[in-house]
């Protein structure tokens, strides 16, 4: 970076961007800055906009179905828990900081809270589909002396929200918003950035991923082991198709959260290509992976709806019983103005 003192930028604030809009502009010479641009203060928000409104119908959806079934996991009633929580606060957050240009103050309460559901529900996301699999696996290896009731997924579910605000919770001291700078990561260290990568890729990310995979083999595994042996071949193949259908959100949970979350780590060796303001194709991608990021909160119903034939079964359910409440009530009406 020439004519900037290295001495005045820490490796945190270099990397995240920590730093004045004049030394911004340092770095972008002469180019269009690209929180300045019509892809960055119309086209992000548009996305995200579309995310909000696709994420926020399907989530709902899903959570009334799950609450009205008995027969789905309230695991993934905590999965579109997750991403109805992203999509209502951390959405709408982010694309006020596109379209105003990164103007815009947020409050210090707001940036906290932002960050910390963002990380927090991606941590419940993925966790999620692992205690699926780890119950899934129990259930299977221990038929009998250890059956898998809703009780158990439910406090399963209140455990992962639990655990994993405790885990970040140093995202609340970490992410700021002062007079003097916007919302922004500012740890007062080097250790304190390095944490935050343990912490966001590492225990939110790499680590339930790498335990998901494993899992995922040792289930496949029982699978095929107790295939002859089950007698009961209709639930057998009901478990071939919870493994499938998790196995789908977990490939598009990487696909889409991956790219984002791998940019920290990018960020650390060649520090240079995280500045989301200057035009280069690798900064105005890492803008476009936040917005892929946020998509994964409304793809999870259209899998459900596409790849689970319990969760339609349970849609169809939903809907006959509006149908049966909503005939009822034509009924009744139609009963009460032919008596008067």
């Amino acid at each position: 970076m020439e004519g900037i003192n290295s001495t005045e930028i820490s490796l945190s604030d270099d990397v995240l961007v920590n730093t004045t809009v004049d030394l911004i502009y340092q770095r972008c010479g002469n180019r269009t800055h690209f929180r300045d641009t019509d892809a960055s203060k119309i086209g992000i928000p548009v996305l995200l906009g579309i995310v909000f409104v696709v994420g926020l119908l399907g989530n709902m959806l899903v959570l009334y179905v799950v609450c009205k079934s008995k027969r789905i996991s309230y695991l993934f009633f905590n999965l579109a828990l997750s991403h109805l929580l992203l999509v209502l606060v951390c959405v709408p957050l982010q694309a006020a900081r596109f379209a105003s240009g990164y103007t815009v103050y947020i409050s210090n309460p707001m940036c906290k809270l932002g960050y910390f559901l963002m990380y927090t529900t991606t941590g419940v996301s993925v966790n999620c589909m692992v205690a699926v699999l780890v119950l899934k696996y129990i259930a299977i290896t221990w038929p009998i002396s250890c059956e898998i009731s809703r009780r158990h997924t439910a406090i399963t579910a209140v455990g992962l929200w639990i655990v994993l605000g405790i885990i970040n919770a140093p995202l609340l001291v970490y992410y700021k918003e002062t007079g003097e700078k916007q919302c922004e990561l500012q740890p007062s260290s080097d250790a304190q950035y390095y944490s935050f990568i343990v912490l966001t890729f590492g225990l939110d990310f790499a680590l339930p991923v790498l335990v998901f995979m494993c899992i995922t083999m040792s289930v496949m595994g029982k699978l095929k082991m107790t295939a002859i042996q089950v007698e009961n071949r209709l639930a057998m193949a009901a478990n071939k198709r919870l493994v499938i259908l998790v196995l789908i959100i977990f490939v598009l949970f990487v696909v889409t959260w991956g790219p984002f979350h791998f940019s920290y780590l990018f960020a650390i060796f060649a520090s240079h290509i995280y500045n989301p303001f200057c035009p280069s194709p690798e900064t105005v991608g890492l803008n476009f992976m936040i917005v892929l990021a946020f998509s994964n909160s409304c793809l999870n119903p259209v899998v459900y709806s596409l790849a689970s034939i319990e969760f339609r079964r349970a849609f169809q359910a939903t809907v006959n019983r509006w149908r049966s409440v909503t005939h009822t009530a034509e009924e009744t009406e139609l009963t009460r103005v032919a008596e008067k």
